[in-house]
């Protein structure tokens, strides 16, 4: 008989590879080395049955990478150790799986292009007169360690169409190009004036209308098409004085969808909006749009001149991030779309706020469709200024389905929001700075019938203290513990040994609270799992004195039957922080069953680091409940509730 996993439809099961691959982070790890990190996820399909052996062959095939770019930047060969790439396109056609290809990323040197290896190297490798026809989408990765090839510019040119030609032959089926980034040094600032660079980027998208351009943050002076082509999706960096790629964005306006722009200061965004000769510039499709002015020159002005345009420019925008500041003194970006904005993340800035309410931005009701908020400040110093940014958040956030909340911490109670003002669709609600009690807490998942994930501040009340404090720093009393433990361990002794006796004393010397948990992850330069340390370092103590719980089980039993993750992944907090965290999250158990584990650190992925940590890490719920402890706190609440 078959399994019911063995006759899923073939769209199923490519959603759950899909979500397989994208919950990973997509860069590199040195566990998993390359980009080939998200994919180990779906080799164990490999084993099961035929459709799922055929579905994960085409997930792990579908992009695959060209490279032929020494030590190249992009695929991280050096941290491979020689192994073959699972993703390369030479390993596809080997192994006979290049008809699943759909995707190609080529990485190529800009002088290989111009003296003409790139075309032998082409011709010499695994593809020879191979076609495939299966390719859809190609992405350009070049780089140049220099720009002078001593050749004349004819022999460049006839290099660069030959190139062209050699990718039109190999795949020609393609519909999308991105020309993803170009890479190098000062000198590469010159392409544009290049003929035999502004050929090959026209000659690669010959005949095609719809163009995809990304370029790289240290490139000021873009290569963008000058034959007159339509762009569809444009991300640059470099809109700092320059005119061509301005007005490329303007001519594009009837086709882009995408928009990403960076670059200069406020003034230069409002000039994306009007022509030269003053008319407005509508983009008609775009639905994403990204925005923000370089960072030195944003810190460099204080109060740089922001415009305030009339019009409807974007209305069919559904994503709007506006990062460092919001570029105009109005709700030019906002207008038209009240009926399609649903992903919105911009900095709370006091003046950020304050023009936006005027235009009546932060109505909750002005934007139904809105699914996912973040709001973002900048650790503003008056406290009544981060309560009044904050409670603007909360109202204009109320409705949607991912609210998130970074810096100006403040509680809860004084935003003048109340909980019941919550929309009944919140799924995730990551608020970190704002400060609920337990009370609030337990108030707040109950009037939200489908929230799944939660993160909150914690305002420490009584019942949440020790009554003698013993292990508001526990430097002397867990340390026996963390040796007992941990003591050989190659992981925690790479930096020298956490545990050395000097340890607090040099805590101390530079001038840091001698708290152990301090201590023992400075010590490591690490913090994946702080909470999770403490927790179960202090199980005894957190379920000390929690006989309050018995009138808030009768009268919250069951809480949620929705929420599954209760996230506790702060990065650094004291110890009577991680004390009332963890006495919370005990008492969420108690009243939650939904609740299926404690996130204690998301996966964080850094490039050219080895602390890189490859995977989420978690406390599920059975290592809690299973405790004597637990039990012995569910066995006397339900005692109490019968009686």
């Amino acid at each position: 008989m078959y399994s019911p996993a063995q006759t899923l439809p073939s769209l199923v099961l490519e959603q759950i590879l899909d979500f397989a691959v994208g919950s990973f982070p997509h860069e590199f790890t040195p566990e998993y080395a390359c980009d080939c990190g998200p994919y180990m996820r779906v080799v164990p399909g490999l084993s099961l049955c035929r459709s799922w052996r055929d579905a994960a062959l085409s997930k792990l095939y579908g992009e695959a990478w060209w490279c032929k770019v020494p030590n190249c930047s992009q695929c991280y060969t050096t941290e491979c150790h020689s192994r073959k790439l699972p993703r390369g396109l030479p390993t596809a056609i080997s192994t006979g799986n290049q008809y699943r290809v759909r995707k190609v990323s080529l990485h190529w040197k800009v002088e290989a292009i111009l003296d003409g290896t790139a075309i032998s190297a082409a011709k010499n490798s695994l593809l020879g007169k191979l076609v495939m026809p299966s390719v859809t989408s190609l992405d350009f990765y070049f780089c140049s360690d220099q720009l002078e090839v001593d050749l004349s510019e004819a022999k460049k040119m006839e290099h660069v169409k030959a190139f062209c030609s050699e990718i039109y032959q190999l795949f020609p089926s393609v519909q999308s190009y991105h020309l993803v980034k170009f890479d190098g040094y000062d000198e590469l600032n010159d392409y544009p004036e290049v003929p035999a660079i502004d050929s090959l980027i026209t000659g690669l998208t010959k005949h095609k209308t719809l163009v995809d351009f990304s370029c790289s943050a240290f490139v000021i002076v873009v290569p963008l098409p000058t034959d007159g082509r339509d762009l569809r999706y444009v991300s640059t960096t470099a809109l700092e004085a320059d005119q061509h790629t301005i007005e490329l964005i303007r001519r594009s306006a009837s086709t882009l969808e995408c928009l990403t722009v960076q670059g200069g200061g406020p003034e230069v965004f409002a000039q994306l909006l009007h022509s030269e000769d003053g008319k407005p510039v509508v983009y008609t499709h775009v639905h994403s749009l990204e925005m923000s002015y370089t960072v030195y020159r944003s810190f460099r002005e204080a109060h740089p001149t922001f415009a305030s345009p009339t019009g409807v420019y974007f209305p069919s925008l559904r994503k709007l991030v506006s990062r460092i500041r919001y570029p105009f003194s109005n709700d030019v970006l906002f207008r038209g779309s009240e009926a399609t904005l649903e992903y919105l993340d911009i900095p709370l800035l006091p003046r950020t706020v304050s023009d936006l309410q005027e235009c009546g931005v932060f109505n909750a009701n002005r934007f139904p469709a809105l699914k996912y908020v973040s709001g973002k400040g900048d650790r503003v110093d008056d406290e009544m200024t981060r309560i009044q940014l904050t409670g603007s958040l909360l109202r204009f956030a109320a409705n949607a389905r991912v609210i998130k909340a970074r810096e100006n911490d403040c509680p809860f109670d004084l935003t003048g929001f109340a909980i019941s003002e919550f929309g009944q669709n919140v799924t995730v609600l990551d608020i970190p700075p704002i400060r609920l009690t337990l009370m609030r807490t337990l108030q707040l998942i109950k009037v939200l019938p489908r929230l799944q994930q939660l993160r909150t501040g914690v305002e420490i009340t009584d019942e949440l203290r020790t009554t003698d404090q013993t292990h508001d720093s526990c430097v002397a009393e867990c340390r026996p513990l963390w040796i007992q433990r941990h003591e050989g361990d190659p992981k925690y002794m790479e930096y020298g040994d956490p545990f050395h006796p000097d340890i607090e004393d040099d805590i101390v010397q530079r001038g840091l609270r001698p708290d152990a948990y301090e201590c023992f992850y400075s010590s490591r330069f690490i913090f994946s799992d702080y909470f999770g340390e403490f927790i179960l370092d202090h199980l005894s103590l957190v379920y000390a004195d929690l006989g309050f719980v018995d009138e808030l089980y009768s009268d919250f039993y069951p809480l949620s039957d929705s929420l599954a993750v209760l996230d506790c992944s702060h990065d650094r907090e004291d110890s009577a922080v991680l004390l009332a965290r963890s006495k919370i999250a005990v008492i969420l158990l108690a009243l939650c069953p939904s609740i299926q584990r404690i996130q204690t650190c998301w996966a964080i992925d850094f490039r050219y680091t080895k602390k890189a940590i490859p995977d989420d890490i978690s406390i599920e719920r059975q290592r809690i409940v299973e405790s004597e402890q637990h039990q012995k706190l569910v066995a006397h609440l339900r005692s109490v509730a019968q009686q």
